[in-house]
């Protein structure tokens, strides 16, 4: 089902303004409550607050793009590239925020990674894009619906009978049997 542009960047705007009034909340929290865990992620997302914001736009603009027909789409796979590389840089600092947390070098590696992973997120998600928007121009078959044979006129059914069924018309016949067996003998 492919959603509206207008209805893509007004429920994108008010993620972002969800995530912003939270954002605003846990700070008025980080007032009372000065909890050491809770304030290194509080800052680390107030630090962030700009690369999570311009990453939301960019996905925004990109999928709002991409819901436009040929040629106007053409631009959306270089603004969700552009996202794609900012959530890589999100998801690496996050990555450092959990070797903070944890007081260990886990991830350590991760940042000498980053200068070679940056490039190929890029490429990977431009040529997706593309092959997305000209897979969509390819035309498509209808489905073919399968012929179906001419249905003939069911024959009537025989009810299907148990042996309980055959048990008790035997009972039935022989009842019947000896009662006009009796009755024969009584009119004589």
């Amino acid at each position: 089902m492919a959603r509206s542009p207008s209805n893509i960047v007004l429920m994108r705007i008010l993620g972002l303004v969800v995530f912003l009034i939270v954002l605003g909340l846990a700070n008025l929290v980080a007032v009372i409550w000065t909890e050491p865990i809770f304030l290194t992620v509080l800052n680390f997302f107030n630090s962030n607050l700009l690369l999570i914001v311009l990453m939301s736009i960019f996905f925004m603009v990109g999928e709002m793009l991409m819901a436009l027909w040929f040629p106007f789409n053409l631009p959306a796979p270089l603004f969700n590239a552009v996202g794609a590389v900012m959530l890589t840089a999100f998801i690496f600092r996050a990555l450092q925020l959990v070797d903070i947390l944890v007081g260990d070098n886990i991830f350590g590696i991760v940042g000498a990674l980053g200068i070679l992973l940056y490039p190929i997120v890029f490429v990977v998600v431009l040529i997706v894009g593309y092959i997305t928007i000209f897979l969509r121009l390819i035309p498509r078959k209808p489905k073919e619906k399968p012929v179906k044979p001419k249905k003939e006129k069911p024959k009537k059914k025989k009810p299907e009978r148990s042996w309980e069924d055959v048990g008790e018309e035997f009972k039935m016949m022989l009842y019947d049997a000896f009662h006009e067996a009796r009755s024969s003998m009584k009119r004589r």
